[in-house]
């Protein structure tokens, strides 16, 4: 079995140019000449703690890689933090490859190596000059002892009893018999992952048997009549969703528009001050302050350098942003002088505009007038951008980090999220109509989320309208695994006879059910659930209701908030924001907490925000989303005598369009 191998370099300069990254490319080609390694990930990140801590964690809790060779920072400067990072990561010490790397040269008594091993990873650090990695390289390569010691770590993993031979899945549990003394014995192992929390216990399916044969026998009549799951409160479902779900990997993004919508994962720090030197604030004329008003020569930039001094009797013609002559301390504006003399005709080239020979300035400046200072905008070490910050969409994010010579940053990477639809009844817009009397309406689910999912950056893997038979459901379920980090199903949740969801997940897939059933309206059949795959060992399911107002609605409560989890967003942005607002309308109340479409703006007369319902709210419904940009949250009516809200009530909001 191939090596995986995972190359970060730790390295400032790198990051802002990982054109100067000569170290992790050797790296990489070092290995890939072995034959017997493939090189999964890499990496370029600062000289930063949580930079590093971050992509070690990740790409050991994934189980991506066998081998992290880092290169850079192991040296005695201040920025040189790499072994006090990753030494407290390390679970076992691996001190062979130290001595290895200390004994590869003379000059390796400068650097501070550690190796170890994490999860089921060994980490090896080198320093970051290339020919001190090509020494090291030699010596931990030697006699085949590395790719020994890979070996045996994987040897002591390799007992995978869980995997399944189907396309990379797993299954959650299963049992083993063995005889012993006459006596049959059964050994359940299960994965549990991250559901390790207080309270739980061992999953149960609630679905028994195989529908598609219980169809066919007659059993539909003795299905249940009632919901084998328990109804829970929309905080309960939060608990549990955000208990079960992990960030996604880092990654180096490109700093260009596609960064919208991303985390970053490394606090972000301006390399230099800016401006460099002193620049202008105005366009006009750089002089020295102690200049009289009068009548100067005029130099500019094509015929005279910055570098030196502007001679006696000349002032330096200079546009806004340009850096200040050697020697000029101040700026007068244009606004402030007269053209004295133009070149003459004869002196200028044929097609140049007729420059300015002379110029009277009318006014003495102070110094500093109209300059903007080294380091004034932003000074080197400022911080730009923080870790866990979300680029925006107003640009004012990515033209921060272009304004500091950024080219690539560290974010958390987003999630592909595939998408279907279920039943026999629904068409496809793309599809004719000619179908049978079976048919009863357009599928609107798949293009409602499809369209808000890469309105926010999310790339989608649309898997189509499944039909209703356990087969079905689980092949393009398998798909959607293989092909995404989430899946999203709308319809096939609740009651029905050809329901099958619930039961694929359980007794196909091996999945775990984590809720199946939530206290709102619309969603009463929601369902949440994480199914064992490959790799990462779980990812979640999303089953939305089919009607198309309740899918939606279920996707802003439930979805939402679950991807920004997996993309990084810190916890308090998850959730989309609250609001306070002023009923325009007036909204009947339900036994069930429920949230009312509406258009929410503030009142031209007093700036109070104010809600107007979109009309009917029948789950079916599709067009009370159209204009929705928040969704009203209406309390229970239970034991209350109150069975509406009134126009002038205040009420609580989620902002959707947000």
């Amino acid at each position: 079995m191939s090596n995986r191998i995972g190359i970060l370099t730790i390295s400032d300069s790198a990051t802002a140019d990982p054109t100067v990254d000569k170290s992790g490319k050797y790296i990489a080609e070092r290995f890939t000449e072995l034959g017997n390694s493939t090189i999964k990930i890499s990496a370029i990140v600062p000289d930063d703690k949580d930079a590093i801590s971050d992509f070690i964690t990740t790409w050991t809790h994934t189980n991506d890689v066998d081998l992290i060779i880092s290169t850079g920072g192991t040296g005695y400067s201040p920025r040189d933090i790499t072994p006090d990072v990753i030494s407290p990561l390390l679970q076992r010490q691996a001190p062979g490859f130290v001595h290895a790397i200390l004994g590869s040269s003379p000059k390796a008594v400068l650097s501070r190596p550690v190796a170890g091993i994490r999860g089921n990873t060994l980490i090896i650090t080198l320093p970051g000059s290339l020919r001190a990695v090509s020494e090291c390289l030699d010596a931990i390569l030697a006699n085949d002892l590395l790719n020994h010691a890979l070996k045996l770590l994987k040897g002591e993993n390799s007992r995978k009893l869980h995997s399944l031979p189907n396309e990379g899945f797993d299954i959650s549990a299963h049992s083993h018999r063995q005889t012993e003394g006459g006596q049959t014995h059964e050994h359940h192992h299960h994965h549990h992952h991250h559901h390790e929390h207080a309270g739980h216990t061992i999953p149960k399916p609630r679905t028994v048997g195989d529908l598609d044969e219980r169809s066919k026998q007659g059993a539909i009549s003795q299905r249940p009549r009632k919901s084998l799951y328990p109804i829970i409160t929309l905080e309960e479902a939060y608990n549990l969703i955000f208990s079960n779900l992990s960030t996604l990997p880092v990654e180096m993004h490109k700093v260009d528009a596609s960064l919208r919508g991303h985390v970053l994962a490394e606090r972000v720090l301006s390399n230099h001050d800016i401006p460099r030197s002193p620049s202008s604030n105005v366009d006009g004329y750089a002089v020295k302050s102690s200049l009289a008003a009068g009548t100067y020569k005029v130099v500019h930039s094509l015929n005279h350098s910055i570098r030196e001094p502007v001679p006696d009797g000349y002032i330096y013609r200079i546009n806004t942003g340009a850096p200040l002559p050697v020697g000029a301390d101040a700026v007068i504006m244009v606004e402030d002088t007269q053209l004295h003399s133009e070149v003459e005709p004869e002196q200028e080239k044929e097609g140049d505009a007729r420059e300015e020979k002379e110029v009277t300035t009318l006014a003495q400046v102070d110094p500093g007038e109209n300059v903007r200072q080294r380091g004034s905008d932003v000074q080197e070490g400022a911080v730009v951008l923080d870790k866990g910050d979300v680029i925006g969409n107003t640009g004012g994010d990515i033209g921060a980090l272009a304004f500091v010579g950024r080219r690539l940053v560290s974010v958390y990477r987003k999630p592909v999220v595939a998408i279907l639809s279920t039943g026999n009844e629904l068409l496809d817009l793309d599809e004719g109509t000619g179908r049978d009397d079976s048919w009863t309406g357009w599928d609107t689910n798949r293009p409602t989320l499809k369209g808000v999912l890469e309105s926010r950056g999310y790339t989608v893997v649309d898997l189509g309208i499944i039909q209703d038979s356990m087969d079905a459901h689980e092949a393009a379920l398998k798909e959607g695994f293989l092909k995404a980090d989430v899946v999203i199903t709308t319809g096939g949740s609740s009651m029905g006879t050809t329901d099958l969801l619930k039961p694929v997940i359980e007794q196909r897939l091996h999945g775990e059910i984590l809720f199946g059933r939530v206290k709102v309206k619309p969603g009463k059949p929601t369902i949440f659930a994480e199914i064992p795959c490959d790799n990462p060992p779980f990812k979640p399911l999303f089953g939305l209701p089919g009607n198309p107002a309740s899918a939606l609605v279920t996707f802003y409560l439930f979805v939402l908030p679950a991807l920004r989890i997996l993309g990084g967003y810190p916890k308090d942005k998850c959730r989309l924001p609250h609001v306070k607002a002023r009923l325009g309308d007036r909204m009947p109340l339900d036994p069930r907490p429920e949230y009312h479409r509406a258009y929410v703006w503030p009142d031209l007369k007093d700036g109070v925000l104010t809600a107007r319902s979109t009309g009917g709210q029948r789950s079916s419904r599709a067009i009370s989303l159209s204009g929705a940009n928040a969704l009203i949250a209406l309390p229970s009516r239970d034991g209350k005598e109150t069975r509406a809200l009134e126009p002038g009530d205040m009420v609580e909001a989620i902002l959707i369009d947000f």
